[in-house]
């Protein structure tokens, strides 16, 4: 069970209580819609994606984040749409 993940993680501290059913199912149903979510997103790559989910789903979970967040060079192009 993927809950599991979590269930070890909040025993451990390193992931804040919550409710494990219903973070599984919000992470799976996320993932399942990314294909369609993803082409409709001009410049998406790999690396973006990953960057992405890593941000949101796991160090959203992280008991203590850390103080910097790692940021990714961003195009200019990239930069004037997310101005729009």
């Amino acid at each position: 069970r993927l809950e599991k993940f979590v269930d070890v993680g909040m025993a451990d501290g390193t992931i804040i209580q919550c409710e494990p059913k219903l973070v599984m199912q919000l992470l799976l149903g996320m993932l399942i819609w990314l294909g369609k979510w993803v082409p409709t997103i001009e410049g998406m790559t790999v690396d973006r994606l990953m960057n992405s989910i890593d941000a949101f789903c796991f160090r959203g979970l992280e008991h203590d984040p850390p103080l910097v967040v790692k940021q990714r060079a961003v195009s200019p192009r990239t930069r004037a749409q997310a101005k729009r």
